[in-house]
Parts: C-alpha cells; sequence; structure tokens
C-alpha cells in the first residue's frame, strides 16, 4: 500500500498565535486540522464518554482521559503526518501522526490511552501498558470496538 507525507504547515502575521493552534484533538485517536479529520491509524482509543475502572473499582471517563492525553501532546508542536492514499469509509485520513518526532499513534498505545487497532505495529507497546498497568489498564475497560457494537442505536 502506497503513502505520502502530509506535512501541514500554518503561518499567521497575527501577533502572539501559535502556529500550531489550528491542530484539535478530537477524542483519544483522531485530530482535525481546518476541518479536515485524520484518524491516526492502527489505534482505538476508548470512545469519548466510555467510562472505565480504575485499580480501587472506581468508574472514571478514560476516553476523556485520552482525549487529554492527546491535547497535552499535540499542543504547541509541529504535527506532521504519514497517511494512506485512501481514507475511511468516514472520510477521514488514515495516518500515522508525529507531534515533532514522536509518534502520537504509539504514545497512545505506549501509555496505556489506546489499544492496538487492526495491526501487530504497536502490539508490544500495547503488551508494555498492559504490564506497567498503564491508564486504561490500571484497572478493567472495555476495548473500544466491543463498546461501539454494544452501544450502536
Amino acid at each position: 500500500m502506497k503513502k505520502f507525507i502530509i506535512v501541514f504547515f500554518c503561518f499567521s502575521l497575527l501577533p502572539y498565535k501559535s502556529v500550531f493552534a489550528e491542530y484539535t484533538a478530537i477524542d483519544g485517536d483522531s485530530i482535525e486540522y481546518f476541518g479536515e479529520r485524520i484518524r491516526l491509524q492502527g489505534i482505538d482509543a476508548p470512545e469519548l464518554y466510555q467510562k472505565c475502572w480504575n485499580s480501587s473499582g472506581e468508574e472514571y471517563f478514560c476516553g476523556l482521559e485520552a482525549l487529554h492525553f492527546l491535547q497535552d501532546k499535540i499542543k504547541n508542536k509541529k504535527i506532521s503526518c504519514e497517511c494512506e492514499q485512501k481514507n475511511d469509509k468516514y472520510g477521514r485520513k488514515l495516518c500515522e501522526c508525529f507531534a515533532a518526532s514522536e509518534s502520537l499513534n504509539a504514545e497512545m498505545v505506549e501509555n496505556g490511552y489506546a489499544v492496538s487497532y487492526k495491526t501487530e505495529k504497536y502490539l508490544s507497546a500495547e503488551k508494555s501498558a498492559s504490564s506497567a498497568k498503564k491508564g486504561i489498564w490500571q484497572g478493567k475497560f472495555m476495548r473500544p470496538a466491543i463498546y461501539r457494537a454494544l452501544n450502536r442505536h
């Protein structure tokens, strides 16, 4: 499958405006750039209002935690993405994206805010996060794909 690289740059003549402010994390595995949705390929983060249980058995919104982690990772950083040529069935670009030189996809899985999805690329990162009980691995959670399947309306 062929890939191409998209590097988004935004320059502003307005003083004090962040050059990187146009990137927005939509949820734990999607970002947006000037209205264009980009899906972080190969990972699956909890749905935005999905609940998980921490090590004490208390419920928390793990999807919101994943979103906040991704927001922190992209804040004021140069973002570049390597994308598939074809979009997904929802019209989103499928990409591995980088904040500076760090893979956002890998960071989400390594820190326990997403799981590997339809690829083996991030399986070792998932196993490492699970062993270290990071993020969603600290307690109990439902895999996002299962959660979506059970909560379709």
